[in-house]
């Protein structure tokens, strides 16, 4: 407990034997806050389990969920800053700006061991959150969905009777984004105190795609020096559709954008001067688009 309202609490169940383990936390915090419009309240509650299902595959699983009311006091300009600190800003006080907001997320991911020197895993995932914010400009109501995957191979090999270790991987994510925007009518219903949802201003939706390939490796030149060599290459596009009616001051932005791929390289040297001090010294760029 502290100053302003403050609460917070953090609860966890864990549980384990030879070849599962599991993990229950629950966080929930409360403020009144320092300002003005700064109520602020949020629950979590994420499990993570651990399971060992053989000697080389191993299952893990992740979910999180949280839910979140924050309002927002936004910036004070210098005068009121100086001489009244705890105050919102005019408008935001007036409209009681907020962002409630829930999101989640569970991912599942299998390790397998070939051998000593090789080892894949791979991670499937789901996501989602739901916002809804009123500002004094304007109100912002929004929902995301997306799901991915990344696969990974680590592995090492031996050159001159030095162990280079490298990984190698692909990631692929897609969301599906809708937001909508409204009037904010509170300046019309002044004795409401709060945001009053007016008539729609813009309507889209988006279906967006990423991926991503990448690697790294890492070779000891000396006992001391490393070197560390990585490729990484990206792309991304989506398709935009603009539901909002036509007219001549709303044009149809409904479209589609393929961006070209970018491949970013990078070399690094990596020097331990001590047991208590490496020195790290990197160099990348990122390429002019191709493909």
């Amino acid at each position: 407990m502290g100053s302003f309202g403050l609460f917070k609490n953090l609860s966890q169940i864990n549980y384990g034997n030879a070849s599962n383990s599991y993990k229950l936390v629950y966080s929930n915090t409360k403020s009144n806050g320092f300002r003005e419009n700064n109520d602020y309240k949020r629950h979590a509650l994420t499990l993570n389990t651990v399971h060992k299902l053989n000697a080389k595959n191993e299952l893990s699983i992740l979910g999180t969920f949280s839910d979140l009311k924050a309002f927002i006091p936004s910036s004070l300009n210098e005068t009121d800053f100086a001489n009244n600190p705890e105050s919102a800003a005019f408008t935001w006080k007036q409209s009681r700006g907020f962002e409630d907001t829930k999101r989640g997320i569970i991912g599942i991911s299998l390790i397998h061991k070939f051998n000593e020197k090789l080892e894949q895993s791979t991670s499937v995932f789901m996501s989602f959150r739901n916002s809804y914010e009123p500002r004094p400009f304007n109100i912002l109501d929004e929902t995301v969905f997306g799901y991915g995957l990344r696969h990974r191979i680590t592995g090492n090999l031996t050159v001159n009777d030095k162990k280079i270790n490298w990984t190698s991987g692909i990631e692929f994510f897609k969301d599906n984004y809708k937001y909508q925007t409204f009037e904010n009518l509170y300046e019309d219903f002044p004795e409401a105190n709060s945001s009053i949802k007016g008539v729609a201003l813009s309507n889209f939706k988006e279906k967006r795609y990423y991926y991503n390939l990448f690697f790294e490796g890492r070779y000891p030149v000396t006992s001391k020096t490393d070197v560390v060599f990585g490729i990484n290459y990206n792309k991304t596009s989506y398709n935009l559709d603009d539901k909002f009616p036509v007219s001549s001051t709303n044009p149809n932005e409904s479209g589609s954008f393929d961006f070209k791929g970018l491949v970013s390289p990078k070399l690094g040297v990596l020097y331990r001067a001590s047991t208590a001090l490496t020195i790290y010294g990197n160099i990348s760029m990122v390429s002019p688009r191709f493909l």
